[in-house]
């Protein structure tokens, strides 16, 4: 027997999370090109060295990070508490969407509460766990 069970997380975020996944993608594949082309006209126009300074400015340039990951969300509704904690206990917690949506395998352990994502990409794969907060304030 498992010890993890799988889950089916709803198909409208699924379907939300697929398109936000592969507008990434695009987005992506957009900026790879336009680093490259720069690289190459870098390459065309300036003295060997000088290219090669500016495709490791590009790259640093890409590698720096832009957004901070982490930080505090803040949410409201109408719904009651119960329900919320329900939503937010389970195992596709609607905040986390995003991570669910496109994950190949939502696994929920059979003795450990909390829920777990594989992902596989181009960089590999990926296992995700969310980390829970020990109180919550209501």
């Amino acid at each position: 027997m498992s010890s993890t069970a799988l889950v089916d997380p709803p198909p409208e975020a699924t379907r939300v999370a697929g398109r936000y996944r592969r507008t990434e993608r695009l987005v992506g594949a957009g900026v790879a090109v336009l680093v490259g082309g720069v690289a190459v006209a870098a390459l065309l126009v300036l003295p060997f060295a000088f290219a090669l300074a500016v495709f490791a400015g590009l790259l640093l340039t890409l590698r720096l990070p832009v957004f901070r990951t982490e930080g505090r969300t803040v949410l409201r509704t109408d719904a009651d508490p119960d329900a919320v904690r329900r939503a937010l206990a389970g195992p596709t917690p609607p905040v986390l969407a995003l991570q669910w949506g496109i994950a190949d395998a939502v696994e929920q352990p059979a003795t450990a509460p909390g829920t777990g994502c594989r992902t596989c990409s181009v960089s590999g794969r990926r296992r995700w766990s969310p980390r829970r907060a020990r109180t919550a304030t209501w």
